[in-house]
């Protein structure tokens, strides 16, 4: 990860400046973190060279449905992230 910085204290994790408290689990990649929050949701951050701050998602984990996301995440299936969740895979 180029720009990422996590902190990571219990159960809160800092990723630059956005703080995300209740995070149960979580897997740290060459350009992605994936967040397990309060057992219901993943938040998948992306680290993009060209990109000044990560860009994410929001996914809710019983049905797959997208609750939230920026704009450069706005193409993106949250299908391939919960197949790769569900597979351990990403």
């Amino acid at each position: 990860m180029k720009k990422m910085q996590l902190e990571i204290n219990g159960d809160m994790v800092k990723i630059n400046d956005i703080l995300i408290f209740g995070v149960h689990d979580l897997e740290i990649g060459d350009d992605y973190v994936l967040l397990k929050k309060d057992s219901d949701n993943l938040i998948h951050f992306i680290d993009h060279e060209k990109e000044a701050n990560p860009y994410f998602t929001v996914i809710r984990i019983k049905d797959g449905a997208r609750l939230a996301h920026n704009y450069r995440y706005c193409n993106f299936k949250p299908i391939e992230i919960m197949e790769g969740y569900h597979k351990k895979t990403l």
